[in-house]
């Protein structure tokens, strides 16, 4: 009966890059995946394939999800030196880690 870590933030209830890309973006792999594909064939095949771009953009706000959204504003809070709080070691919490 050892002590496991949390695969998210390895016991620090903080998360690191690898972190939040692996709670804010892979969920959304189908959603991810479409969004380049459009983009890149928007790019270079016809401007009609930037549908499927919007499509990844809309499937997660369909289901209320916006995880994939706030993607860019955790990772460059956490550049920028904020604390993010782990949502499987502190689920009540918010987004970042606040010091009393």
């Amino acid at each position: 009966m050892g002590n496991k870590l949390c695969p998210l933030c390895g016991g620090t209830k903080c998360l690191d890059q690898k972190g939040i890309i692996s709670v804010y973006l892979m969920p959304h792999k189908i959603s991810l995946f479409l969004f380049i594909a459009g983009l890149l064939l928007g790019l270079l095949y016809s401007s009609y394939a930037f549908v499927f771009a919007a499509l990844g953009f809309v499937i997660p706000l369909a289901c209320a999800d916006l995880r994939m959204i706030l993607y860019p504003y955790a990772a460059l809070s956490c550049l920028m030196g904020k604390k993010l709080n782990c949502p499987k070691c502190e689920p009540a919490g918010g987004m970042f880690r606040h010091k009393l």
